[in-house]
Protein backbone atom coordinates (compact mmCIF):
# COMPACT_ATOMS: atom_id res chain seq x y z
CA UNK A 1 0.00 0.00 0.00
CA UNK A 2 3.00 2.31 0.37
CA UNK A 3 4.45 1.38 -2.14
CA UNK A 4 1.52 2.49 -4.12
CA UNK A 5 1.29 5.90 -2.40
CA UNK A 6 4.60 6.39 -3.14
CA UNK A 7 4.11 5.90 -6.95
CA UNK A 8 1.34 7.76 -6.72
CA UNK A 9 2.90 10.91 -5.53
CA UNK A 10 5.69 10.66 -7.57
CA UNK A 11 3.82 10.44 -10.84
CA UNK A 12 1.57 13.53 -9.37
CA UNK A 13 4.25 15.69 -8.92
CA UNK A 14 5.58 15.02 -12.78
CA UNK A 15 2.47 15.77 -13.61
CA UNK A 16 2.38 19.38 -12.15
CA UNK A 17 5.97 20.18 -12.53
CA UNK A 18 5.22 18.72 -16.77
CA UNK A 19 2.22 21.30 -16.80
CA UNK A 20 4.54 24.08 -15.15
CA UNK A 21 6.97 23.82 -18.15
CA UNK A 22 4.94 23.74 -20.50
CA UNK A 23 3.07 27.04 -19.42
CA UNK A 24 6.89 28.56 -19.08
CA UNK A 25 8.19 27.28 -22.30
CA UNK A 26 4.76 28.81 -23.75
CA UNK A 27 4.92 32.43 -22.02
CA UNK A 28 8.85 32.34 -23.13
CA UNK A 29 8.27 31.61 -26.90
CA UNK A 30 4.72 31.69 -28.94
CA UNK A 31 3.43 34.10 -26.55
CA UNK A 32 6.66 36.60 -25.43
CA UNK A 33 6.10 39.60 -28.04
CA UNK A 34 2.19 39.48 -27.40
CA UNK A 35 2.39 39.11 -23.36
CA UNK A 36 -1.27 37.10 -23.83
CA UNK A 37 0.29 34.48 -21.10
CA UNK A 38 2.45 35.75 -18.68
CA UNK A 39 5.55 33.37 -17.31
CA UNK A 40 4.90 31.69 -13.69
CA UNK A 41 7.46 34.17 -12.16
CA UNK A 42 5.10 37.14 -12.65
CA UNK A 43 2.40 34.93 -11.90
CA UNK A 44 3.42 34.66 -8.36
CA UNK A 45 4.79 37.91 -7.97
CA UNK A 46 1.31 39.35 -8.67
CA UNK A 47 0.02 37.10 -6.03
CA UNK A 48 2.49 38.33 -3.56
CA UNK A 49 1.68 41.60 -3.81
CA UNK A 50 -2.41 41.02 -3.55
CA UNK A 51 -2.08 38.73 -0.43
CA UNK A 52 -0.18 42.00 0.83
CA UNK A 53 -2.69 44.78 0.67
CA UNK A 54 -5.37 41.86 1.59
CA UNK A 55 -7.47 42.20 -1.78
CA UNK A 56 -6.47 38.00 -2.61
CA UNK A 57 -7.76 36.97 1.65
CA UNK A 58 -11.18 39.58 1.04
CA UNK A 59 -11.94 38.48 -2.77
CA UNK A 60 -11.30 34.63 -1.61
CA UNK A 61 -13.66 34.59 1.53
CA UNK A 62 -16.50 36.67 -0.49
CA UNK A 63 -16.50 33.48 -3.29
CA UNK A 64 -16.24 30.68 -0.72
CA UNK A 65 -19.11 31.97 1.75
CA UNK A 66 -21.25 31.29 -1.41
CA UNK A 67 -19.44 28.29 -2.73
CA UNK A 68 -19.54 26.64 0.71
CA UNK A 69 -23.78 27.53 1.37
CA UNK A 70 -24.01 26.20 -2.23
CA UNK A 71 -22.35 23.39 -1.55
CA UNK A 72 -24.77 22.65 1.53
CA UNK A 73 -27.72 23.25 0.18
CA UNK A 74 -26.65 21.28 -2.63
CA UNK A 75 -25.95 18.30 -0.16
CA UNK A 76 -29.27 18.20 1.46
CA UNK A 77 -31.34 18.55 -1.29
CA UNK A 78 -29.88 16.06 -3.20
CA UNK A 79 -29.67 13.81 0.11
CA UNK A 80 -33.20 14.40 0.44
CA UNK A 81 -34.52 14.22 -2.99
CA UNK A 82 -32.59 10.63 -2.90
CA UNK A 83 -34.01 9.29 -0.02
CA UNK A 84 -37.47 10.29 -1.22
CA UNK A 85 -37.25 8.90 -4.76
CA UNK A 86 -35.79 5.37 -3.72
CA UNK A 87 -38.94 5.02 -0.67
CA UNK A 88 -41.53 5.94 -3.87
CA UNK A 89 -41.62 5.70 -7.16
CA UNK A 90 -43.30 8.69 -7.84
CA UNK A 91 -41.00 11.08 -6.43
CA UNK A 92 -38.87 9.58 -8.67
CA UNK A 93 -40.55 10.01 -11.83
CA UNK A 94 -40.97 13.69 -10.49
CA UNK A 95 -37.99 14.28 -10.13
CA UNK A 96 -36.08 12.63 -13.58
CA UNK A 97 -37.28 14.91 -15.93
CA UNK A 98 -36.59 18.03 -13.36
CA UNK A 99 -32.47 16.52 -13.15
CA UNK A 100 -32.86 16.20 -16.67
CA UNK A 101 -33.22 19.57 -17.74
CA UNK A 102 -31.18 21.22 -15.33
CA UNK A 103 -28.47 19.01 -16.52
CA UNK A 104 -28.99 20.04 -20.26
CA UNK A 105 -29.34 24.19 -19.79
CA UNK A 106 -26.48 25.72 -20.81
CA UNK A 107 -24.93 26.98 -17.83
CA UNK A 108 -24.40 30.35 -19.06
CA UNK A 109 -27.79 30.63 -19.93
CA UNK A 110 -28.99 29.40 -16.04
CA UNK A 111 -26.78 32.43 -15.04
CA UNK A 112 -28.27 35.17 -17.93
CA UNK A 113 -31.61 34.21 -17.01
CA UNK A 114 -31.69 34.28 -12.63
CA UNK A 115 -29.80 37.68 -12.80
CA UNK A 116 -32.85 38.74 -14.97
CA UNK A 117 -35.22 37.21 -12.47
CA UNK A 118 -32.68 37.53 -8.94
CA UNK A 119 -31.92 41.20 -8.63
CA UNK A 120 -29.20 40.13 -5.67
CA UNK A 121 -26.11 39.04 -7.06
CA UNK A 122 -25.10 36.58 -3.85
CA UNK A 123 -28.43 35.36 -4.12
CA UNK A 124 -28.13 34.30 -7.39
CA UNK A 125 -25.20 33.28 -7.70
CA UNK A 126 -25.86 30.53 -4.79
CA UNK A 127 -29.38 29.51 -6.85
CA UNK A 128 -27.12 29.15 -9.54
CA UNK A 129 -24.59 27.08 -8.07
CA UNK A 130 -27.20 25.09 -6.12
CA UNK A 131 -28.86 24.38 -9.69
CA UNK A 132 -25.60 22.84 -11.40
CA UNK A 133 -24.77 20.92 -8.71
CA UNK A 134 -28.18 19.18 -7.13
CA UNK A 135 -28.05 16.76 -9.90
CA UNK A 136 -24.83 15.91 -9.42
CA UNK A 137 -25.67 14.89 -5.66
CA UNK A 138 -29.13 13.39 -6.07
CA UNK A 139 -27.88 11.04 -8.77
CA UNK A 140 -24.25 9.75 -6.38
CA UNK A 141 -26.58 9.57 -3.29
CA UNK A 142 -29.85 7.46 -5.41
CA UNK A 143 -27.39 5.00 -6.74
CA UNK A 144 -25.78 4.90 -3.14
CA UNK A 145 -29.22 4.07 -1.56
CA UNK A 146 -30.19 2.04 -4.10
CA UNK A 147 -27.61 -0.24 -4.67
CA UNK A 148 -27.28 -1.09 -0.94
CA UNK A 149 -26.84 -5.04 -0.26
CA UNK A 150 -30.82 -6.07 -0.14
CA UNK A 151 -29.91 -9.04 1.61
CA UNK A 152 -27.85 -7.52 4.60
CA UNK A 153 -30.86 -5.60 4.90
CA UNK A 154 -33.49 -8.27 4.87
CA UNK A 155 -30.95 -10.38 7.37
CA UNK A 156 -31.40 -6.81 9.45
CA UNK A 157 -35.25 -6.69 9.35
CA UNK A 158 -35.50 -10.70 9.84
CA UNK A 159 -33.36 -9.91 13.13
CA UNK A 160 -34.50 -6.74 14.31
CA UNK A 161 -31.83 -4.77 14.09
CA UNK A 162 -32.36 -1.53 14.78
CA UNK A 163 -32.24 1.53 12.28
CA UNK A 164 -29.58 3.18 13.87
CA UNK A 165 -27.32 0.01 13.73
CA UNK A 166 -28.69 -0.41 10.14
CA UNK A 167 -27.38 3.36 9.27
CA UNK A 168 -24.30 2.92 10.67
CA UNK A 169 -23.44 -0.52 9.92
CA UNK A 170 -24.84 -1.25 6.20
CA UNK A 171 -25.72 2.15 4.88
CA UNK A 172 -22.78 4.25 6.16
CA UNK A 173 -20.61 1.69 4.54
CA UNK A 174 -21.69 1.00 1.43
CA UNK A 175 -22.77 4.91 0.51
CA UNK A 176 -19.95 6.68 2.33
CA UNK A 177 -18.08 6.22 -1.03
CA UNK A 178 -19.94 7.41 -3.39
CA UNK A 179 -20.91 10.44 -0.61
CA UNK A 180 -17.17 11.93 -0.45
CA UNK A 181 -16.52 11.37 -4.52
CA UNK A 182 -19.90 13.54 -5.35
CA UNK A 183 -19.07 15.92 -2.80
CA UNK A 184 -15.83 16.25 -4.13
CA UNK A 185 -16.61 16.86 -7.55
CA UNK A 186 -19.27 18.74 -6.19
CA UNK A 187 -17.58 21.32 -4.58
CA UNK A 188 -15.18 21.58 -7.55
CA UNK A 189 -18.15 22.68 -9.46
CA UNK A 190 -19.82 24.83 -6.89
CA UNK A 191 -16.36 26.87 -7.09
CA UNK A 192 -16.37 27.30 -10.99
CA UNK A 193 -19.89 28.12 -11.29
CA UNK A 194 -20.10 30.63 -8.34
CA UNK A 195 -16.62 32.40 -9.83
CA UNK A 196 -18.37 32.11 -13.52
CA UNK A 197 -21.71 33.79 -12.12
CA UNK A 198 -19.91 36.78 -10.35
CA UNK A 199 -17.86 37.41 -13.90
CA UNK A 200 -21.04 37.73 -15.51
CA UNK A 201 -23.50 39.39 -12.63
CA UNK A 202 -20.43 41.59 -11.78
CA UNK A 203 -21.80 42.03 -8.13
CA UNK A 204 -20.99 45.01 -6.27
CA UNK A 205 -18.53 43.50 -3.44
CA UNK A 206 -14.54 41.99 -4.13
CA UNK A 207 -15.11 38.50 -4.89
CA UNK A 208 -12.60 36.49 -7.36
CA UNK A 209 -14.71 36.49 -10.28
CA UNK A 210 -15.22 40.50 -10.09
CA UNK A 211 -11.31 40.67 -10.22
CA UNK A 212 -11.03 38.77 -13.25
CA UNK A 213 -13.53 40.77 -14.89
CA UNK A 214 -11.83 43.99 -14.03
CA UNK A 215 -8.48 43.02 -15.06
CA UNK A 216 -9.53 41.55 -18.10
CA UNK A 217 -10.94 45.09 -18.86
CA UNK A 218 -7.48 46.68 -18.21
CA UNK A 219 -4.72 46.18 -21.37
CA UNK A 220 -1.82 44.36 -20.25
CA UNK A 221 -3.67 42.17 -17.16
CA UNK A 222 -2.64 39.37 -18.56
CA UNK A 223 -0.71 38.60 -15.30
CA UNK A 224 -3.34 39.46 -12.79
CA UNK A 225 -6.07 37.57 -14.85
CA UNK A 226 -3.90 34.68 -14.85
CA UNK A 227 -2.92 35.13 -10.78
CA UNK A 228 -6.62 34.65 -9.94
CA UNK A 229 -7.21 31.40 -11.98
CA UNK A 230 -4.15 29.82 -10.10
CA UNK A 231 -5.77 30.97 -7.20
CA UNK A 232 -9.33 29.78 -8.28
CA UNK A 233 -6.98 26.11 -9.05
CA UNK A 234 -5.26 26.14 -5.36
CA UNK A 235 -8.36 26.86 -3.70
CA UNK A 236 -10.41 23.86 -5.47
CA UNK A 237 -7.39 21.47 -5.47
CA UNK A 238 -7.59 22.15 -1.20
CA UNK A 239 -11.25 21.88 -1.17
CA UNK A 240 -11.40 18.59 -3.42
CA UNK A 241 -8.25 17.20 -0.79
CA UNK A 242 -10.08 18.07 2.05
CA UNK A 243 -12.99 16.39 1.55
CA UNK A 244 -10.98 12.80 0.27
CA UNK A 245 -9.18 13.29 3.49
CA UNK A 246 -12.49 13.27 5.54
CA UNK A 247 -13.47 10.10 3.24
CA UNK A 248 -10.39 8.30 3.75
CA UNK A 249 -10.28 9.10 7.40
CA UNK A 250 -13.68 7.98 7.75
CA UNK A 251 -13.15 4.96 5.52
CA UNK A 252 -10.56 2.94 7.26
CA UNK A 253 -11.37 -0.22 5.65
CA UNK A 254 -10.52 1.04 2.29
CA UNK A 255 -6.84 1.67 3.17
CA UNK A 256 -7.19 -2.37 3.48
Amino acid sequence: MKKVFTKKRIWVTVSILTMIALWWILAETAFRRSLAVPAPPEVLRQMWISAGTGALWLNSFNTLWKVFAAFLISLVLGFGAAVAAVKSVRVRYFISPIVTVVRAVPTMGVILILFIIIRRPETAAIVIAVMMVFPMLYEGFYTSIKETDGQLLQMARVHKIPFNRRLTGIYAPHMAPYFFSSAAAGVGMCLKVVIAAEIIGIPAANTIGTAMFNAQQILGQAGLIFMWVLVTVIIGFLLEATIRGIGRACMPWRKK
